[in-house]
């Protein structure tokens, strides 16, 4: 998963990039980059680890320009971990230079590779791919040439172009990732969560539609479609549920609502009658436990679990090690709060099991009198193919073991998931994809 970010027609242009990556850290934090304008001559720098270690005010300066475009990234490919898979990639076009940004999936890499004719690339990344494609093209017009490029790619996608004069933002058909566009007086900003823009108080104009082409440059906002077969619309539910921040607005409704909706309805099927204590697992389960507790019936809201902000993301950690060796750093109980008491441990999601068994033996060390916990996504049985770090059927507890087993694991008490079901009547528009829960993969998966 990434995370992107564009400025146009705006002073400093590099130090806005800056905050609105900053911003949206929660999404990724291997590599930062960006690249800008500056009268048609190009400037870009990137580096390993987040942003505020990536730019220094001297990197900032040496990057000018009204116009330009960020990225923050981490690889969901084991073999790409290397400081040339950083973005935006910049090219060569026609008579000047463009970079590129991209969050999403490309599926369909070996066919396009093939169709280069397997000349050498520099990265291992799908977003060099497109870049070459589009840069070999022979339309007369860049849009042209995006959307027969485009024709090639299958899986998600959201983009940024930048040229020396313009900003071009798309989003796939099938909406998969969010992506919005944001004003502030004659300045233009996209970005992929709307959090971005309340740190520059940027106002949120409206969500990229999926299957769009905007550009943006001193004439106003173009506005075009995608020429590609009819697509479903299928939006990341796990966006709304663990990985958008709870400030943004994702596809329409603010995550921190829609989690609150979901801890609510999760209480109504998944009830520990008697319970005393309701946690969250910190922080993307916060708005989900409020929304569990709010009825009474299963224990009063209470912070036992105090999350060290040092400690980044363990989802996102390149190696199950790593991964468990910050659990063991990241959480921190209070005790007085869980001693004696029957605790409902409320979580988003249970990916890799990583984290729950060792929460689970402190709430016990500190003489819990019950244990149950309780997550707000179904099981997470198959493959994400579509971005997020989630690449095989075996890391997945819930695809190697019944909910019974994962609770002995786990060492609760009672173990309750939200039933895909119930997850499904809170967004009753449709056009989500849940194929991580399901198995149904809305945008073809090559095998």
């Amino acid at each position: 998963m990434c995370a992107i970010f564009g400025a146009f027609n705006v002073d400093r242009a590099s130090e806005k990039i800056y905050f609105g990556l900053h911003a949206q850290q929660h999404r990724a934090k291997e590599y930062a980059g960006m690249a800008v304008s500056d009268n048609g001559e190009f400037y870009q720098y990137a580096g390993p680890g987040i942003v505020q270690n990536v730019f220094s005010e001297k990197e900032l300066h040496g990057l000018p320009g009204r116009i330009g475009v960020g990225h923050i990234r981490y690889s969901t490919v084991e073999d790409d971990k290397s400081l040339n898979n950083t973005q935006p990639i910049v090219a060569n076009y026609r008579n000047g230079k463009i970079a590129i940004a991209h969050n999403g999936n490309l599926t369909n890499v070996r066919e396009l590779r093939q169709s280069l004719n397997n000349q050498k690339l520099f990265t291992s990344m799908d977003t060099e791919l497109l870049l070459r494609l589009l840069c070999l093209d022979d339309s007369t017009e860049l849009i042209e040439g995006l959307k027969k490029t485009l024709t090639k790619a299958q899986g998600t996608y959201t983009l940024l172009f930048l040229l020396p004069d313009r900003l071009i933002a798309v989003r796939d058909p099938s909406g998969n990732r969010p992506l919005s566009l944001g004003q502030r007086g004659k300045s233009w900003f996209v970005s992929s969560e709307t959090c971005a823009f309340d740190i520059l108080e940027v106002d949120f104009v409206r969500d990229i539609s999926p299957g769009e082409i905007l550009i943006i440059s001193q004439k106003g906002l173009e506005s075009g479609t995608l020429c590609l077969p009819s697509i479903p619309l299928a939006r990341c539910i796990f966006e709304k549920i663990y990985y958008g921040l709870p400030a943004s607005l994702i596809f329409g409704e603010y995550a921190s609502e829609f989690r609150k909706r979901l801890g609510s309805r999760l209480e109504e099927v998944c009830p520990v009658l008697g319970g005393q204590a309701v946690m969250s697992v910190p922080d993307s389960a916060n708005f989900i436990a409020e929304g569990y507790a709010s009825s009474g019936r299963s224990g009063k809201l209470t912070s036992g679990i105090l999350r060290s902000h040092y400690i980044g993301r363990t989802f996102i950690e390149p190696t199950p090690e790593q991964r468990e060796l910050k659990v063991k750093r990241k959480f921190q109980l209070v005790k007085p709060e869980v001693a004696g008491k029957s605790v409902v441990l409320v979580d988003d999601s249970i990916v890799r099991l990583n984290t729950m068994p060792s929460i689970v033996r402190m709430i016990r060390g500190a003489k819990a009198k019950e244990v149950h916990v309780r997550i707000a996504c179904p099981p997470i049985t198959n493959p994400c193919y579509y971005g997020i770090d989630m690449p095989t059927t075996v890391e997945l507890a819930a695809a190697k073991m019944s909910i019974e087993q994962m609770r002995i694991v786990i060492g609760a008490d009672s173990l309750g998931f939200l039933p895909l079901a119930e997850l499904q009547k809170l967004s009753p528009e449709g056009g989500y994809c849940y194929a991580c829960m399901n198995g149904e993969y809305p945008v073809p998966i090559p095998q």
